[in-house]
């Protein structure tokens, strides 16, 4: 059924939006991680900002995975539960929404399935 594609094409794109921002996250404290390990390092010794330092390469990769791995099992238990229900689309609901701005609809391609990151 055409609907429940749509439903289930538009969490998993939710769910990948989540994921990459805490990728973005995990990114950002990397970089102020660095940030203060260097200015450790200048008023310290290195060897001391060495051995603080916690967030190791293996580290990061590790949580990294961890996300990817937690998107990916929440898109599947999600998928898994919404193939119980049939969906119909309220389409005056749409016309409504899209007039009032909240949610620009313009058109729903299926083709593909949408590919997770594993």
């Amino acid at each position: 059924m055409i609907d429940n594609d749509i439903i289930s094409i538009q969490v998993e794109r939710e769910i990948v939006r989540l994921y990459k921002s805490f990728l973005a996250i995990l990114e950002q404290t990397k970089v102020d991680h660095k940030i203060m390990t260097n200015k450790i390092n200048k008023y310290t010794s290195p060897d001391f900002a060495e051995n603080i330092d916690y967030l190791t390469k293996e580290r990061q990769e590790a949580t990294r995975k961890l996300v990817l791995d937690n998107g990916n099992d929440s898109a599947r238990s999600i998928s898994a539960f919404l193939n119980m229900f049939d969906f119909k689309l309220n389409e005056e609901k749409v016309k409504q929404a899209s007039e009032q701005k909240r949610v620009i609809v313009k058109r729903f391609t299926t083709s593909m399935p949408i590919q997770t990151l594993e």
